[in-house]
């Protein structure tokens, strides 16, 4: 059985797009051909379930870390690196700044705004 297991997500892609639908169908074809008994059914199917979403997160983790290096080679200004800046502005309004501490401020407000118009 672990062997038509790995038939099927041999496959590529299938295995990220695998359904309990599908997996119920290439089960049932399975077993008509007589190449799987009905009693491994529903665990075949378990296992090709689990393996498909198993396969979704990891492709989903892959893409968002493609993403965020493709992004940050870009120099993109992302949310974070705003809400941190716009909590240090908070803390600083509530405490009274030295210059130095100003001028870093400004600096750094300057370089996103440069990043974000680049």
């Amino acid at each position: 059985m672990i062997e038509l297991l790995d038939k099927a997500f041999n496959l590529g892609l299938g295995a990220v797009i695998m359904t309990k639908e599908k997996a119920e169908k290439m089960v049932n074809e399975l077993i008509k051909k007589g190449e799987l008994r009905q009693e491994e059914a529903k665990k075949m199917v378990q296992e090709l379930v689990s393996r498909g979403e198993q396969n979704r997160r990891e492709l989903r983790d892959e893409i968002r870390t493609a993403v965020r290096e493709t992004l940050s080679e870009m120099n993109v200004v992302f949310k974070t690196d705003i809400d941190q800046l716009e909590g240090e502005i908070e803390l600083l309004r509530k405490s009274k700044p030295t210059e130095s501490e100003i001028y870093d401020i400004k600096s750094e407000l300057a370089r996103l705004k440069a990043k974000l118009n680049a």
